[in-house]
């Protein structure tokens, strides 16, 4: 009965909206939730710290789209993906420092107006490992993580608690700069999409799970606002 339930409550919405009669601003508040498989309402600040734990364990960060062209990380030490095929304007600077990296700064600073989009890939490899995250991850594996949404707050603002990691161990080796976020703030719906993006913009090294690994995500909330304050060892 379960994998009818995410039918069961658009049919539900689509049957208030026909019944509403003010149709226009129902329809704002509604139809946006029809597109989305599983929904989820936070009633619950655990759920907040599960979302978070899955993201780093489920997802990889895996390139990015600068201006609509793909830039992929290049040759490290710690390099995590293997990239065969590559456009010619983004070379693979090899770095072959541990201390220093001797590779050139990146090639492209974005500017205001510029578009960087994260693109997030499945972590093929994840297991759930953990009882406490089971119960949330076996909801979630279903289901592509842009169709998962989050309900139930007006904003939503997280906060990278240990700031930059220093250390010159793990990847952020890329010919576009990627900057660190200190923190990201989303109003309304969200999406576990939108909060992995969130999660990668507030690392220094995007790529790296090894040398800056997530330990803990404190939640607050005030009246219908949440406050996510993520902790990261820097092993150092």
């Amino acid at each position: 009965m379960s994998k009818y339930k995410s039918l069961i409550h658009k049919l539900l919405l689509i049957n208030k909206i026909i019944k509403h009669r003010d149709v226009g601003s129902l329809l704002k508040k509604n139809l946006i939730y029809l597109q989305f498989q599983k929904i989820i309402l936070i009633d619950d600040l655990n759920i907040i710290s599960h979302a978070f734990e899955y993201i780093y364990q489920a997802t990889n960060f895996h390139h990015i789209k600068y201006n609509g062209s793909p830039y992929y990380e290049t040759e490290n030490m710690w390099r995590v993906h293997n990239i065969k095929k590559r456009g010619l304007y983004d070379l693979d600077y090899h770095c072959d420092g541990h201390h220093e990296c001797t590779r050139p700064y990146p090639q492209i600073y974005p500017i205001k107006g510029d578009k960087v989009k994260y693109i997030i890939e499945p972590n093929l490899d994840f297991r759930i490992q953990y009882d406490d995250l089971r119960e949330f991850a076996t909801q979630i594996l279903p289901y592509d993580i842009k169709n998962v949404l989050f309900v139930g707050f007006d904003k939503r603002t997280i906060v990278n608690e240990h700031g930059e990691n220093f250390d010159r161990r793990g990847s952020n080796h890329c010919n576009v700069y990627l900057q660190m976020f200190d923190k990201v703030s989303i109003k309304k719906c969200v999406t576990l999409h939108n909060l992995a993006i969130a999660f990668y913009s507030l690392k220094s090294h995007k790529w790296d799970k090894r040398w800056e690994m997530f330990g803990s995500a404190v939640t607050k909330r005030e009246e219908n606002n949440i406050k996510v304050f993520l902790g990261f060892d820097h092993n150092r």
